[in-house]
């Protein structure tokens, strides 16, 4: 085997004269941190076998920034072409098994050109080929695929932006055009005046142009201009049967825009209704990203029964969501961010901030807990390891809010933006006591997601486990009136002199709950003292065991079940491996050859999904 420095100094790698999948794997695990110390910034390695093609002589250098650095392609013993990827920062390898008809030479190709026009910010076309369509917009996605999108758009090339429209691109990420101005998809088709493609991506989530003016629309944007319109009335006039029907109508959009691209939840929250702004949020309507959170109300964070009303129900389950279970470490990774004081961190603290992440994770509870808030796809960690108060981050992050955190507040969740704070100054002298910290904030998020119901651990409509926790507060608090030494993550939790600072008696369950997921960790290399506190506060652990985490797994199991169903579902997913289990072979004739109807299909795809559930379940368990 030997390493081929093509392109010279374009940091791409192509490894040649892998025969097999171990051979090629096992190179990887002997050779690989030599490869990467040979050239740092490498973005791409491919692995081939010994059918070598001409090298590509033309190469233009483009800054290129990828999730995905290792991309492997070589032939199995069985004469079958394999292409493996590994995400960064992530232990698990992926594959995809092509047909015999797809030979190695034509995915050594597919790879290269892959890698050359994405490079360039270009992409020529889109294989025609199954196997390799789904590669090719698998890599695109990962890779700069929205710039990929802009340039489509720009070039005119149509077939190819309907391509693009159908990976799971945020149409509100802007880029910057050469004037340093920064645009959206929406920005750069206005001004070109190609309405037909402006009107794609309204019907896809854009927000509208900033400079939109309506008179210079076509027919077509006029008519869903007054969609928008109509829904935005309906909701003024409390009309909930207008509503509903624009809702059945309309069902991909999530937002309803108004040409000023105020959203119908941002719109109800600021009409101070509660019943529109519920009935919205249950039919899948998200409040717009260009507006602030803060427009929700006060009175519908405290009231317990609102939350108690968004889960309960059926509520329509968001398919876009792209991150798979496995993968919950790398997205933590890229929606956290480490500073020193209000510095972005370097490369040394942002290895500190991935190795309080690892240790979490080593806990069973802990994986669950991270898997469910990366699940939901909207939490940011900001982490200070200058400070330990999270008050000088706080306030660098978010200039405009109100809030005030004294010098003793070393974490906080904040629900309106889905932010974490942690002030990580101690790492160095107590990396796991931090961690706790960290792990105790995404704990509260977990509960939220789980529970709704303020972050309690039950659900507002369950009287059982309310009563059964209310009885697990009395003991500690009758542990505490009897003196007895209880450990200072307790300690802050209930009112008294002697205590450190004191919680108001109305969060008192939504924080001793989140005390046990933190012990652990906080005691993680001390096994006689993580013993000593599960004997002393014995009905706390018990109801973290018996009721949080089997609640945690149920909810985790019935959004990749969701998952999975839609996956299978979707045409253009026929022959693709599943995202979130990729050992898991799919029946292209599902659809096709057996003409099920819908119902049929959700019965064979139930039986199915439940199989792998059960055997990933056992796993887990393992």
């Amino acid at each position: 085997m030997e390493i081929e420095y093509f392109y010279n100094d374009q940091n791409i790698f192509i490894i040649s004269n892998c025969k097999t999948m171990l051979e090629g794997l096992e190179f990887i695990r002997k050779d690989f941190k030599e490869i990467f110390e040979a050239k740092e910034n490498a973005n791409i390695i491919i692995l081939k076998t010994e059918n070598k093609l001409e090298k590509i002589q033309s190469f233009e250098s483009v800054e290129f920034k990828s999730k995905k650095w290792l991309v492997i392609a070589f032939q199995s013993d069985k004469r079958q072409t394999v292409i493996i990827w590994r995400n960064q920062n992530c232990n698990n390898f992926h594959q995809l098994k092509l047909d015999e008809k797809f030979s190695i030479e034509l995915s050594n190709f597919l790879l290269e050109t892959i890698a050359e026009n994405i490079n360039n910010g270009i992409l020529v076309e889109i294989p025609s080929n199954e196997a390799a369509k789904f590669l090719a917009l698998t890599f695109i996605r990962d890779s700069n695929g929205y710039n990929l999108l802009m340039k489509a758009i720009e070039n005119d090339k149509f077939d190819l932006f309907d391509e693009l429209m159908k990976l799971p691109f945020d149409l509100h990420d802007k880029a910057k055009t050469i004037d340093d101005e920064e645009v959206t998809a929406a920005d750069i088709v206005w001004k070109k005046k190609n309405q037909e493609i402006l009107l794609k991506l309204l019907e896809n989530n854009s927000p509208f142009p900033n400079d939109f003016k309506e008179n210079e629309a076509s027919e077509d944007i006029k008519k869903f201009v007054k969609v928008m319109d109509e829904m935005h009335s309906a909701i003024e006039n409390k009309n909930k049967e207008t509503i509903l029907k624009l809702l059945q109508e309309n069902s991909k959009l999530l937002y309803f825009y108004s040409i000023e691209n105020y959203s119908a939840v941002g719109i109800a929250a600021e009409l101070e209704d509660k019943s529109i702004y519920c009935l919205l949020i249950k039919n899948g309507c998200s409040i717009g990203q260009f507006e602030d959170y803060r427009i929700i109300l006060k009175y519908i964070q405290e009231d317990s029964s609102f939350e108690s009303d968004l889960t309960k129900g059926d509520m329509k389950d968001d398919y876009s969501f792209q991150v798979a279970p496995e993968e919950h470490l790398w997205y933590h990774d890229h929606n956290s961010k480490a500073y020193f004081g209000t510095l972005p961190a370097e490369r040394e603290l942002n290895n500190q901030k991935r190795e309080l992440f690892r240790v979490i994770n080593e806990s069973k509870d802990g994986e669950l807990i991270l898997k469910i808030t990366a699940y939901d796809g909207r939490i940011k960690t900001y982490l200070d390891f200058a400070n330990d108060s999270v008050m000088f981050l706080f306030r660098h992050i978010d200039k405009n809010s109100d809030l005030n955190f004294g010098p003793e507040t070393t974490g906080t969740f904040f629900p309106k933006k889905f932010n974490i704070f942690i002030g990580a100054k101690k790492y160095d002298d107590s990396k796991n006591t931090i961690a706790g910290i960290l792990k105790h904030e995404h704990c509260h998020l977990a509960l939220l997601l789980v529970f709704g119901n303020s972050c309690k651990p039950y659900r507002t409509e369950d009287e059982q486990n309310h009563n059964r926790f209310e009885n697990v507060v009395e003991h500690c608090q009758n542990l505490l009136n009897q003196e007895i030494i209880i450990d200072w993550v307790f300690d802050k939790v209930f009112d008294g002199q002697k205590y450190i600072y004191n919680y108001d008696p109305s969060v008192w369950h939504a924080e001793l709950a989140v005390r046990v997921p933190q012990m652990i960790t906080h005691y993680n290399d001390d096994e006689i003292k993580l013993k000593s506190r599960r004997e002393i506060f014995d009905q706390l652990f018990k109801y973290h065991e018996e009721v949080i985490m089997p609640a945690m797994e149920q909810f985790l199991f019935s959004k990749i079940k969701n998952e999975m169903k839609f996956d299978l579902l979707t045409a253009e997913h026929k022959s693709i491996v599943l995202r979130s289990f990729n050992d898991i072979s799919v029946d292209k004739k599902l659809n096709v050859a057996r003409k099920l109807t819908s119902k049929e299909i959700e019965k064979v795809l139930s039986r199915k999904i439940n199989q792998q559930i059960f055997k990933w379940y056992q796993n887990y368990q393992k």
